[in-house]
């Protein structure tokens, strides 16, 4: 069968039938090397029908010590694709394409192009310290720079390696020779190193905060005490019972409440074209509420102990109330409140701006490839 598929010149039958007659006896004599020649001659076929990249895969399945060598022609063909994509534009196919090349017949063959595809691949972004009309700081932050920091690091931790941030002290030289510039020529001028800006800007910075309120309350507890009873003779006595306590307290409520507002965009460095707006509107509150000052109806301390216990002190009361007295008192930090809402504000912007900053296109091969040999 694969003879006759040879003489046929259906390679990819010529291929099945060889791959089955390993399966009955495997290391038949010849069997593995007529297998790669078929496979050969495929990808030969496969190149002269424009199928770059299934001849691609033959060659390479085809390998090396086959006629005219499948590990090269696999390689001439992905560098080929690969130059192609950096003329296209498609630059990190170009990478895939020119390091899968190297593998083939080592990096060194295909070192110049891979540069320039790797070079091309790169998207380069400056994120600039938010906006912040409101100049509000709460907790002590510098809200413009730790807003940017904070982006930064989310877009560092998701994006690829094709994206490049450049660091602060970078974009401030950047600044200062965009100045420069601008004031040579009286024409304003872009952040030429970078491909794309980040920017952002605060509508509202709001903190809300204050002494937490006091609210007197009175409930009902049961406390013990000796009743007077009459038995069925008429005779009075006394015994140990339970009856209604009153029990009055304070019920305390601290609140407090960070919210950020405003926009993310990001913006073509050369252009100005804005291509991506984030806006976010992020909350963050919290409460703390407990009890205390414990008294009984003539302003007397009193001890409490859960509702249902037998033996204890004064007045017991339900397990909510006693939760209350023993429970936390402290709100927390400002700064940190602040800090949980930049995050997720970052976490949501750098999300939308990887789709601009780490966007990989679609490909589509040519029509046509010039192919030279490596």
């Amino acid at each position: 069968k694969a003879l006759a598929a040879e003489s046929a010149g259906t390679w990819d039958a010529a291929v099945l039938a060889w791959r089955a007659a390993a399966t009955y006896v495997p290391g038949f004599r010849d069997t593995d090397l007529r297998t790669r020649n078929a496979l050969f001659h495929w990808a030969e076929a496969q190149e002269k029908a424009g199928a770059w990249r299934a001849a691609a895969d033959h060659f390479a399945e085809a390998g090396a010590g086959t006629w005219g060598d499948g590990n090269r022609r696999a390689a001439s063909i992905l560098a080929a694709l690969g130059n192609a994509s950096v003329w296209a534009g498609t630059c990190r196919q170009a990478v895939r394409d020119l390091r899968a090349a190297g593998a083939l017949i080592g990096v060194e063959a295909i070192a110049g192009d891979l540069a320039d595809a790797e070079r091309c691949a790169v998207t380069t972004a400056v994120i600039l310290p938010f906006e912040n009309p409101s100049g509000a700081s709460p907790g002590g932050l510098v809200l413009s720079e730790a807003a940017a920091e904070g982006l930064s690091v989310a877009l560092a931790k998701s994006a690829s390696p094709f994206v490049h941030l450049l660091e602060r002290g970078v974009t401030e030289q950047i600044k200062a020779e965009q100045a420069i510039t601008t004031a040579k020529t009286g024409a304003p001028s872009s952040l030429t190193r970078a491909h794309y800006l980040v920017v952002g800007k605060f509508s509202q910075v709001k903190v809300t905060s204050g002494a937490p309120t006091a609210t007197p309350v009175t409930i009902l507890g049961k406390a013990p005490n000796m009743c007077k009873r009459t038995g069925a003779d008429g005779v009075t006595f006394t015994e140990p019972c339970m009856q209604d306590a009153e029990v009055r307290y304070l019920d305390h409520v601290g609140k407090r409440e960070v919210r950020l507002a405003g926009t993310v965009r990001v913006v073509m460095s050369q252009s100005g074209e804005q291509v991506a707006v984030v806006p976010f509107d992020v909350r963050r509150s919290a409460e703390v509420h407990w009890a205390d000052g414990f008294t009984n109806a003539s302003g007397k301390p009193v001890r409490l102990v859960e509702e249902g216990t037998v033996d204890g002190p004064d007045v017991r009361v339900p397990a909510s109330v006693l939760a209350l007295k023993n429970a936390g008192r402290t709100l927390p930090e400002e700064d940190d409140m602040v800090r949980d809402a930049m995050a997720e504000v970052a976490n949501a912007a750098a999300k939308a701006a990887l789709a601009v900053l780490d966007a990989d296109p679609a490909v589509t091969d040519p029509k046509t490839l010039e192919i030279v040999e490596l």
